[in-house]
């Protein structure tokens, strides 16, 4: 038993009546030891009762030097001393508590235990504690968090109010002091210090706290180029620092004491020594003022809210004059502080690592201007504002995984309410504008809704799993031009682009980059041999643009890597000419044909133009336009899922699925001006059903196998007759050679086939075509098949390839594929 122990204790049996009322407060678990903590309660239980204290009733359990102690006291202390003795009685009492009490709050933190009357309890005890021995702020250790420990209340106040992320906590200065803490309710905490001027007493300290069992003790160090004194006071009043910089500075400048001389002369530059997988809760780059979006081979890719444009950085290139194209200067010298400014070593080296994390750069999340859907969601970009569902709303907001790059301001519309279905007294309807397509005087009556269908879905074509092209044609006078201009151009809006001149498809790509926008190409003639490869390129283009698994282009650099352009655009051609020969440019761009009137209704005619040149003037003005796009733009969740309706309806009654996909999106943009809903498979079906397919049930013709075997099937050449030369096709020589009758016998017909590299074989009514035969070549030269007809006459059905066999007496050998007689009409 201490002195302290033993003077209340020889008070209370000698002397009761001398005792304050503050000692009724004292409770048995007061003393240390067993046998003075049972004389103590044998002593108030005897008090109580108002029985006499003897020796006897205490059940001998008294040590010996315990009763020595007490009978040698002769007079009662003084009331000064006594409340002196009391008070460090009870301070040495509240420090046992506390420690009992820390394991408890701890054990109740990590089992997820309610702490809140524990923590009461434990903040009660420590108004018993001097200051020298308090840790103050463990009320807030009633949570899972860091901890941040300073050497002041009022730092620890003060980090309260701002970094609402940790704990925040307080204790002395004093080294000696320090060794009597109970730090064990830090047990398991990360704990960062704050070190300030206190380096001797911040070293002590990490011991103690290693000791004591706390994980992960780290220390804020002071850089040199701050003062000693330097803390969260400092930052916060003369700095005028938020809780942004403050955990920049924390994170730049925090080092492990026990860590070796190396790393610690690194986290000395400003690197940050915790490992990747930390889970403190200091900000990482989420809170940026850009967006990390992956690396690519050695390129690291941000997005700044600033420009809102990509950047993309090599890692050699992350110093100051490029980083702060994605970052102010004072953002990097708040969050990574250096001697001089911005350490951006340190910098670098935390983007480089974050970028690892992030991932591989996936290009395909980026978009550019135009419509788009978005997660069930309508977005308009227009390249310096976006709207979302019809509101204003910053890119930054919108929570989606696709980047929405900045670009120059597209001219569009100003947000106006969108077209209603029919018109209302006063107003405009959007079936107009299809009442307006159909006046137009088409070789087929669905062509006008057909192009009722583009217009609609121009406007929003991003938003489109597939992008249908259309093919605006006729003779002289038939009414091109003002289709385009007239009509199609101001519905679908300044956006589109307008081709002129000898543009080309490099050209297109490059200056539509990401955007999804309307591309309008008058006059789609090759007028000229030099024409020929650049429409044929811009067909490729449109090809590559038709659906999103397509829209990918890669192209080589000059600089040896691969360029990759992502193109979503809708293109409406026009000419006299069609210049699409492939299948798959066929099945991709839909003709609609223009029938000119005859020259006997003259007057006729040129009424029915006047009436559709009025409607055009009284419909399509600026302010309807507007309200049409809008219209498109509102609907488009709806028009989407119409488009895979009407799709698989047409491809069951019509033809295959890329007919389906083709027409399926046209006719449901054109059922988005009667309807505001969602059509059903029935009523899709019902509507195809009641319209003419004819032109498109059967298009066998159009595959480039059919083709490739009409282009040889129709070569020209002359042939000697009994009576006189004459020009007959291949297709003629076959039948001739297969016993038809002619004024050129069989023999010469299959003589003249065979030195052309065909041959006849009217007992296996065959036709066999060579693969290699310099006359075919010719005949197929500057065609889609020139070098590879084989491939495509083998896909004819009940195609078969030969082996190698002579075509005419002196001529190589070759092989063949030999097709049925009659796939030619041939019995």
């Amino acid at each position: 038993m201490d002195q302290t122990e033993s003077l209340i204790a020889s008070t209370l049996f000698y002397y009761p009546e001398t005792i304050p009322d503050t000692v009724q407060a004292i409770t048995s678990d007061m003393f240390a030891s067993a046998s003075a903590r049972e004389l103590f309660d044998a002593i108030v239980v005897l008090q109580a009762t108002g029985q006499e204290l003897t020796f006897s009733n205490l059940g001998g359990q008294v040590k010996p030097q315990t009763l020595s102690v007490f009978m040698a006291i002769d007079e009662p202390p003084t009331s000064e001393l006594l409340k002196s003795a009391l008070r460090k009685f009870k301070q040495a009492h509240a420090l046992r508590r506390i420690s009992k009490l820390s394991a408890a709050v701890q054990q109740a933190v990590e089992t997820g235990n309610d702490t809140a009357e524990l923590v009461a309890e434990l903040h009660k005890l420590q108004t018993a504690v001097p200051d020298s021995l308090t840790i103050y702020g463990v009320e807030g250790l009633s949570r899972q968090g860091q901890v941040l420990l300073f050497f002041d209340k009022r730092s620890r106040q003060l980090s309260e109010k701002i970094l609402t992320d940790v704990i925040p906590i307080a204790t002395t200065s004093n080294i000696k002091k320090l060794s009597r803490l109970n730090l064990s309710i830090l047990r398991g905490r990360k704990v960062i210090i704050w070190r300030g001027e206190h380096q001797e007493a911040s070293d002590h300290l990490y011991h103690l706290l290693t000791k004591a069992g706390a994980a992960g003790v780290r220390v804020i160090r002071n850089p040199s180029e701050q003062a000693a004194s330097f803390g969260i006071i400092e930052a916060v009043e003369h700095a005028g620092w938020d809780a942004k910089q403050i955990f920049g500075y924390i994170k730049a400048n925090l080092v492990d004491p026990a860590k070796d001389e190396e790393e610690t002369a690194l986290a000395a530059q400003g690197s940050r020594p915790y490992e990747p997988d930390d889970t403190d809760p200091l900000p990482d780059h989420s809170d940026a003022p850009y967006q990390c979006l992956g690396f690519d081979h050695n390129v690291y890719f941000y997005l700044p809210h600033g420009s809102n444009q990509v950047i993309p950085l090599r890692a050699d290139q992350h110093s100051q004059s490029h980083l702060i194209t994605i970052a102010p200067l004072n953002w990097w010298e708040s969050c990574y502080p250096g001697k001089q400014g911005a350490n951006f070593s340190a910098a670098a080296n935390a983007l480089i690592r974050h970028q690892e994390r992030k991932g591989v750069y996936d290009p395909s999340r980026l978009r550019g201007r135009g419509a788009w859907e978005d997660a069930g969601r309508s977005v308009l970009h227009l390249g310096d504002v976006m709207y979302v569902d019809g509101a204003k709303i910053d890119p930054h907001a919108v929570k989606t995984k696709y980047v929405y790059e900045a670009a120059a301001s597209m001219e569009y519309d100003t947000p106006c309410s969108p077209l209603p279905v029919r018109p209302a007294a006063g107003t405009r309807g959007a079936s107009e504008f299809l009442d307006l397509c159909n006046m137009l005087t088409w070789e087929r009556p669905i062509y006008g809704t057909m192009l009722a269908g583009w217009c609609a879905l121009a406007p929003i074509c991003g938003a489109l799993d597939w992008r249908p092209h259309i093919h605006i044609t006729g003779g002289a006078g038939a009414g091109k031009t003002t289709v385009m201009f007239n009509i199609i151009a101001p519905v679908v809006g300044p956006a589109s682009i307008k081709l002129t001149g000898s543009i080309t498809a490099a050209a297109i790509r490059q200056y539509a980059g990401c955007d999804a926008r309307p591309v309008l190409a008058d006059e789609f003639e090759a007028e000229k041999e030099s024409s020929t490869k650049r429409i044929e390129d811009i067909l490729e283009l449109a090809r590559a643009c038709s659906s999103d698994s397509d829209a990918i282009t890669i192209k080589g650099g000059a600089d040896g890597k691969a360029k990759v352009y992502r193109s979503r655009l809708a293109f409406c051609f026009s000419s006299i000419g069609v210049n699409a020969t492939q299948y798959a440019d066929i099945s991709r761009v839909t003709v609609l044909s223009l029938r000119a009137g005859s020259a006997e209704n003259q007057a006729a005619n040129d009424l029915h133009f006047k009436k559709i040149v009025a409607a055009i003037d009284d419909l399509l003005t600026e302010e309807y336009c507007c309200a049409y796009r809008a219209r498109m733009v509102q609907l488009i969740p709806i028009i989407k899922r119409n488009c895979k309706t009407f799709a698989s309806a047409v491809a069951v009654t019509v033809g295959t699925q890329r007919t389906g996909d083709q027409l399926g999106a046209l006719l449901a943009l054109a059922y988005a001006h009667t309807s505001n809903r969602e059509i059903t498979a029935e009523e899709a079906r019902a509507w195809i059903e009641a319209r003419d397919w004819s032109e498109y049930t059967n298009r066998a013709e159009q595959l480039d196998e059919s083709r490739c075997l009409s282009k040889i099937l129709e070569t020209i050449v002359r042939v000697q007759g009994i009576r006189q030369t004459y020009d007959l096709n291949i297709g003629e020589l076959i039948h001739i050679a297969n016993g038809g009758t002619h004024d050129v016998s069989s023999d010469i017909a299959d003589t003249t086939l065979r030195r052309h590299g065909i041959r006849v074989d009217i007992y296996g009514s065959t036709v066999s075509i060579s693969n290699t035969h310099d006359a075919i070549k010719r005949w197929l030269d500057k065609t889609p098949w020139a070098n590879n007809w084989r491939q495509f006459l083998a896909r004819i059905p009940g195609a078969e390839k030969t082996d190698t066999m002579r075509f005419s007496p002196g001529s190589p050998p070759s092989k063949a594929v030999a097709l049925p007689l009659s796939v030619l009409g041939e019995a």
